[in-house]
Order: C-alpha cells, then sequence, then structure tokens
C-alpha cells in the first residue's frame, strides 16, 4: 500500500496531475490524503520509540573512527611522549614520537637537530594522530 501512495503521490505532482492517478477510480474525491495521514501518524509513533542516545554513540564512534583532523598547535602540545603521524611536503610520511614542543618547532624523540618540524602550515607539514591514507584528504 505504501508503494501505491508513493506512486500517486509522483504522478500527482508530475505534469500530469491527477490525471491516470491510481485512485481516479476510487470513491468521489481523492482518497490519498487519508492513506498519506494514515503513514504520517504510523512514522510518527515510530519515532516516539527512536533511541537517540544510541544514534549519539553511533555518531560519536564514527567521528573516532574516521575523522582525523590535523593536529593545532596547542594540541601537539599535549602529545608529549605520545606518537603522531607526521606528513611533510607530500613526500615524507611518519610515525614521530613528541619530545618537546617549543614556541616554534616540534622535536621528535629519535631525530637529528635537521628533522625538527617548524611551526605553522606555511612549512609544508602536518601532524595526526592516526595513520593517514591517500583516500583521506
Amino acid at each position: 500500500m505504501l508503494d501505491e501512495v508513493i506512486k500517486a503521490f509522483e504522478h500527482c505532482s508530475s505534469e500530469k496531475g491527477c490525471w491516470g492517478c491510481p485512485y481516479e477510480y476510487q470513491a468521489v474525491g481523492c482518497p490519498i490524503n487519508a492513506d498519506v495521514l494514515h503513514y504520517l501518524k504510523e512514522y510518527q509513533e515510530q519515532a516516539k520509540d527512536f533511541d537517540y542516545d544510541e544514534l549519539q554513540e553511533l555518531r560519536d564512534w564514527y567521528a573516532e573512527e574516521h575523522c582525523n583532523p590535523a593536529l593545532s598547535w596547542d594540541e601537539l602540545k599535549q602529545m608529549i611522549g605520545k606518537p603522531v603521524w607526521v606528513e611533510a611536503d607530500g613526500r615524507e610520511s611518519r610515525w614521530d614520537i613528541v619530545m618537546r614542543v617549543t614556541d616554534t618547532h616540534l622535536i621528535p624523540e629519535i631525530s637529528l637537530c635537521l628533522h625538527r618540524y617548524w611551526q605553522g602550515k606555511e612549512n609544508g607539514w602536518n601532524a595526526y594522530r592516526k595513520e593517514r591514507h591517500e583516500t583521506d584528504n
């Protein structure tokens, strides 16, 4: 029955209007309104039982699993002793453990002095909480 109601509404909203409507040969008047009202009330009743907390948990899980924005400088300062995924100039990417974050650069635990990351996106690098892949852009 729902398929018929959808078909009728699609038909009535087309250029044909009510001409050829599946309800055309039924009782005088257009009974589709009663069917629409019935289904709207049914969906309204189902919505009362919907678990919005479960939906929020699912959204939180998805965000944690799939969102991986670049860390801000303040966030990097909270990552001392923790691993970060660093992408530099689109050529190099690797895990580094944050040893120190100064006002101007990030220093990984195992690095040469030349492997410091200078602050600012204009320097061509970003750090992330999780490893990124080519599809994560």
